[in-house]
This record gives C-alpha cells, sequence and structure tokens, in this order.
C-alpha cells in the first residue's frame, strides 16, 4: 500500500520529545485514508499538496506490538496518492526513549504513520539535531541520513558509549555497549568469541545461506526499562549480556537466527513459524556446543511454559501466546519421536520455504519427512 515514506525527524534540545514531519507516498490513489501514532503525538497539520485537510482522531487505539495509539482518518472527494502530517511530542514503548546518552526510537512506540505495519517499503529519515550522537546504520549525506534496511524505521543514536568493531573477510562485526560497569573490554571479547562460534555453527552445521558482505550491529542497552531483545537486518539489540555464557549464547543464537526464522506474518498465528523456528535454531546450537544435558535442562523449562499456554492455531487466527516456547517444544516432541536430526531438518524446511506460511510448510514436511511427521506436527499445532 505505502510506495514510500520519508521523513524529518528533529530531536528537542532538552530530549522530552521529538518533531516530525512525514510525506507518505502511496501506491494507488485513494479518497479517504487511515493511520495510527503515537497516543502522546500532537497533530499539528496534516496535508496534501499545499492544501490543510481535515482530519478524525480516535485517542487511546490498541495495535498489536505497539504502545497505545491514536487513530487518524481523513476524506477528500478527489483523488490523491500522497499526504504530509506533521507532529510532535514525547515517545514511548518498547525500547523507545530519549536521553542525554541514548535514544531509541522504533516501530513499538509508532513514533512514524503506521498504515501496514510490517510491510517492507522505502523509508528515508533525516536527521535534524542529532550531531552529538552516533547514528547506527546511518550515513552522511546534504543531511545525516537512515535509510530503512527493512520494515522499519529503527533510529539508535548513542553518546559515550562503549563501541568496538571487529573485521573479518568480507564482513564486519560493531558492538555498541552502554558503559555501566566497567569490564566492557573484557565483555567485548566474550561477546566476540560467542558471536563467532554461533555464525560457525550455523555455516558449518546447518549449512544457513549468508550475505556474501555482512556488516552487523550488536546493541546493548543496560536499561533497567527494557527486557529481552529484538533482531533487525543485520541488527540486534539486546538489554544487557547475561553473565551466563549458555544463556547469553542461546539468547545470542535465537536473535541471530532471525536471520533466516522470517517471512511469516508476524500479525496473525502464522509467526509461531518465525519465533519457533528461531528458537529451534538456538536449542540445537544449545545441543551442539553444551551437549545433551544442558539442552534436555533448557527444554524442562521450556517444557513448563509450553505446557501452560494455548494452544499454537488459533480461533480467529491471532497471534498465539506463548509463541516462543510451544512451537519448540513440539519440535523437540517429535525429535523424541522420530530422531534428533528432525529439529535441523524443520529449519531447513522453512528456510527453503518461498512463501513461509503452515500450510506450506506442512505441505514440505510431509514431502521430505513422511505423513506420519506431518500429521504429528499438524495434531499439535492445535494441542
Amino acid at each position: 500500500m505505502i510506495k514510500q515514506m520519508t521523513m524529518h525527524l528533529t530531536r528537542n534540545n532538552d530530549n522530552d520529545g521529538i518533531q516530525v514531519m512525514a510525506k507518505v507516498e502511496l501506491n494507488h490513489l485513494h479518497q479517504e485514508q487511515t493511520f495510527e501514532l503515537n497516543n502522546n503525538f500532537l497533530i499539528k497539520e496534516l496535508k496534501i499538496n499545499d492544501e490543510t485537510i481535515d482530519y478524525e482522531i480516535t485517542k487511546a487505539v490498541e495495535i498489536p506490538f505497539r504502545t497505545l495509539c491514536q487513530r487518524i482518518h481523513f476524506k477528500t472527494d478527489y483523488d490523491f496518492n500522497a499526504f504530509t502530517v506533521s507532529y510532535q511530542g514525547p515517545v514511548d514503548g518498547w525500547y523507545n526513549e530519549i536521553s542525554d546518552n541514548y535514544i531509541g526510537l522504533n516501530i513499538y512506540s509508532a513514533w512514524y504513520p503506521m498504515i501496514n505495519a510490517f510491510e517492507v517499503y522505502d523509508k528515508t529519515v533525516y536527521l535534524h539535531n542529532f550531531q552529538e550522537y552516533e547514528v547506527i546504520k546511518a550515513v552522511e549525506e546534504d543531511h545525516l541520513v537512515y535509510r530503512s534496511l527493512d520494515f522499519d524505521a529503527n533510529i539508535i543514536a548513542i553518546k559515550n558509549w562503549f563501541t568496538k568493531k571487529f573485521e573479518y573477510t568480507g564482513s564486519n562485526f560493531n558492538l555498541y555497549i552502554n558503559p555501566t560497569e566497567g569490564n566492557e573490554e573484557e565483555l567485548s571479547e566474550q561477546i566476540k568469541t560467542t558471536y563467532e562460534n554461533v555464525l560457525q555453527y550455523l555455516k558449518d552445521q546447518l549449512g544457513l545461506p549468508f550475505e556474501q558482505s555482512l556488516n552487523f550491529d550488536l546493541v546493548i542497552c543496560n536499561n533497567p526499562l527494557h527486557d529481552g531483545g529484538y533482531f533487525r537486518k543485520n541488527l540486534i539489540v539486546l538489554i544487557k549480556a547475561s553473565s551466563d555464557p549458555i544463556s547469553f549464547s542461546r539468547f545470542l543464537a535465537h536473535e541471530l537466527g532471525h536471520n533466516w526464522a522470517t517471512g511469516a506474518d508476524v500479525m496473525s498465528f502464522e509467526d509461531w513459524l518465525n519465533e519457533s523456528i528461531a528458537e529451534a535454531i538456538a536449542v540445537s546450537y544449545l545441543k551442539f556446543t553444551y551437549g545433551q544435558e544442558t539442552y534436555e535442562k533448557y527444554m524442562k523449562k521450556v517444557e513448563k511454559y509450553a505446557l501452560e499456554s494455548p494452544a499454537i492455531r488459533t480461533p480467529d487466527n491471532s497471534r498465539p501466546e506463548g509463541v516462543h516456547f510451544k512451537g519448540v517444544y513440539l519440535f523437540h516432541l517429535a525429535s523424541k519421536e522420530f530422531g534428533e536430526d528432525i529439529i535441523v531438518a524443520f529449519i531447513k524446511i522453512f528456510v527453503d520455504l518461498k512463501e513461509k506460511n503452515t500450510a506450506n510448510f506442512l505441505t514440505a514436511i510431509c514431502s521430505k519427512l513422511g505423513k506420519e511427521v506431518h500429521d504429528f506436527i499438524s495434531v499439535g499445532l492445535t494441542n
């Protein structure tokens, strides 16, 4: 639906919010349009060409994966395929904040217009008043510019952080740590080793396809206001690097696994595939690196959450609860029934799918692994 979006993002001097002017270009002509923004924002102006347009606002709208939003709707008596909206205000949401040493803005705050969330299209952000910050994945042109690499306009700006960049043949690994403990140099070497070990497993043991040139960023925020982590193309953002090397390596393997465990609809029940395959990659690495006993110990924890969670296949096709645990536990049960190599087989089947959904996944399982395995997974989705 969206052809491209161009934004001018200005940071307030006192870090109490942002100002944005966003031009949204659509693929087709329309006479009305609806979009969502963060509920905190004050809409200053909405225009088509140079004409100011009236609009209606519905406050406190709940949208999956986003903080509380407002819905903006407008209608005209003529066709248009672009509009511009200006707004300002504070931001909130998972991994969204503005402080003296860190600015994080992403899709979870709805800081830019949401029409079809998670739709991949060209997003260009011109950054103003960011001179004191290093903006990850931004480039200096006439202005400081961030160009989206995937579905999100994910702005990460840091100041006075520990940074270390490791160069390999044809690739780079860039590490950014918010310094809190004073052991960042030692920690960076531990993280580098874990990163290298996980990548080697993915390449050599799983045989997953890699880009010829990989420029990967890992951001560790060390902020108790957030938890967990998230993945974007060639980027992982974590709350912290766990002091437990086994726990950290599993988490890193999961997030790195999303390079391949992606493509299914994240807004529906189909997201079980993305998360289950990523976790399957993680537990496979866990078993390979730390042995069967460590794997079984972790799967006992997974079992608890999986048994407490509802069925993966939801009646209304919505995203299921427990999606990070239920699917990989189903794969684990399948490995007990059909052999431990079955989990790696599931990973490779998903990665090879052109159109990633449950129906195609099950069809491929039936073709490559047999009807008995197909039926086991199919029934398991409803239990």
